[in-house]
């Protein structure tokens, strides 16, 4: 186990163990650093979506950029849970937005090590079969972002956090503890904006993952919020509340350590928004891009979370769709629920209550691979 993880400005103990952390006791330590790196992390390469149609063990897959942040979804046979990766919390901690239980540390699997490690182009698949990561029957797809690589301390909140963010790309990566009734306590989210959108998950407790936007805003309706993990509807939740540097949670009256994921828009890259459901008739909606990547969110009305790559789909539109939220394998539209434009998407006039309900808002989170 991780005894001391580094840091760009400092060092968390990750232990409770008496040699660097007897509760109570006064630690002495000595610390050097290296040549200070003069890297900023830049827009390029900051997204990428990969197919890998032929899974083994010990395995590299390449984002293309050193990622901070994996989702990995098998996507030819179900059930496969998803796994949501990032380097804050460290190889083969896994999350998975397909359910509401606690990290998993998959390193410590009874079967052995079956956890995912981290490189400087993408990651290794694990020593064993993993059937969520590397089962040579399926299919899996892989989405990769760039933070900020070596993270930070952050003390723009009341509470500290530790931040790995990539400005240019306005994705940050937030590591932090809250405590019992600390709903009311700021976070420094380490973005040069506001962030449009949070994902934000508890790491040691049972408990929905929640998404949510600025206090009063209208990308989800007022004040409300959304969880990943489910299709529920967006519902009143007032106490979250985001600014240009800091965020509140109000998730739990239970003390908890979470990772939360920051997303505003970056013209070209990136975009967080919404827009209104017109069936029978198509809705075009204007990204400024062609997407690689959308995920789709009925706000309204209860539907699952709909996610459609290129990378899936052999004619490069969005012919195959897979469910954030579910277990399940892949579907197929048939009829392009969403297509893919040259300056965003447009919804057919069908597609129900996932992308073109009449009179039903959705939110939707884009990319494009860069």
């Amino acid at each position: 186990q991780e005894t001391v993880k580094f840091l760009e400005n400092g060092f968390e103990i990750t232990t409770a163990d008496a040699e660097v952390n007897q509760s109570g006791s006064l630690m002495i330590y000595l610390a050097f650093a290296a040549d200070p790196s003069t890297t900023t992390p830049s827009l390029a390469s900051s997204f990428s979506a990969v197919n890998n149609t032929s899974p083994s063990t010990n395995q590299a897959i390449a984002a293309g950029f050193t990622p901070d942040m994996a989702w990995i979804k098998g996507t030819s046979t179900s059930p496969t849970s998803w796994g949501q990766y990032d380097t804050i919390r460290g190889d083969g901690e896994v999350l998975q937005s397909d359910n509401n239980q606690a990290e998993y540390d998959y390193s410590g699997h009874p079967s052995g090590d079956l956890g995912m490690k981290f490189t400087s182009t993408g990651y290794t698949t694990p020593p064993v079969t993993n059937d969520n990561i590397n089962n040579s029957s399926g299919d899996f797809i892989n989405y990769f972002w760039k933070g900020g690589g070596l993270a930070s301390i952050n003390t723009d909140g009341t509470r500290p956090t530790i931040v790995s963010a990539n400005q240019a790309a306005g994705f940050s990566i937030v590591e932090g503890t809250i405590a019992a009734s600390g709903y009311a306590a700021t976070l420094g989210h380490g973005l040069s904006s506001q962030p449009e959108l949070i994902i934000y998950k508890p790491l040691n407790i049972t408990s929905n993952w929640y998404v949510f936007s600025e206090y009063g805003g209208s990308l989800l309706g007022n004040n409300n919020v959304l969880q990943l993990n489910t299709d529920v509807a967006s519902a009143s939740d007032s106490l979250f509340d985001i600014t240009s540097t800091t965020f509140k949670t109000g998730t739990s009256s239970s003390a908890h350590s979470f990772i939360a994921y920051c997303w505003h828009s970056v013209s070209g890259f990136s975009k967080v928004g919404t827009y209104t459901g017109n069936n029978p008739t198509a809705v075009s909606v204007n990204l400024g891009f062609n997407p690689d990547l959308i995920i789709i969110k009925n706000t309204t009305n209860a539907a699952d979370w709909t996610t459609y790559d290129k990378q899936r789909s052999p004619t490069g539109n969005f012919d195959d769709y897979i469910y954030l939220n579910t277990t399940g394998a892949q579907g197929t539209t048939g009829g392009n629920w969403v297509t893919p434009t040259a300056t965003g998407i447009t919804t057919n006039s069908s597609g129900g209550s996932l992308v073109n309900e009449n009179g039903s808002t959705y939110v939707y989170l884009a990319f494009k691979q860069n």
